[in-house]
């Protein structure tokens, strides 16, 4: 079964990584505004912030089929979302938490996908 991806032309692959690092780049210009990437305390030059962009931009693009991202197949591992734009915000924050990147403090808020998981029931 095609996913889409064959379909595609170089130049619409690109555009489409293109769309996924300003996304990413807007999320984390965001954090870093409100404080909870604190760049300058981690002492994290632009330049490796924007190669991890362009590296996470393809590997999502790659990895979760780009425009035919297929919703219905639920993706927990980055909260389920049901938006193309929601995916891509909660797998920038997925790499940003794996990267330490971000506060604990905005780790641990209501809301991000991570915390409204529920564990499975483990019976004894």
């Amino acid at each position: 079964m095609s996913h889409g991806k064959e379909r595609l032309t170089q130049k619409q692959r690109i555009n489409f990584v293109n769309e996924n690092i300003a996304e990413m780049g807007m999320i984390i210009g965001y954090l870093i505004a409100e404080g909870a990437f604190p760049q300058s305390d981690l002492d994290i030059s632009t330049t490796d912030i924007s190669q991890a962009i362009i590296i996470w931009a393809k590997e999502f693009e790659d990895k979760y089929e780009g425009p035919d991202f297929d919703y219905r197949k639920g993706y927990p591992e980055i909260g389920n979302p049901q938006t193309y734009i929601e995916a891509i915000d909660n797998f920038t924050d997925l790499k940003l938490k794996e990267a330490g990147w971000i506060t604990e403090e905005y780790i641990l808020q209501k809301g991000r996908f991570w915390n409204d998981t529920i564990p499975p029931v483990i019976e004894v």
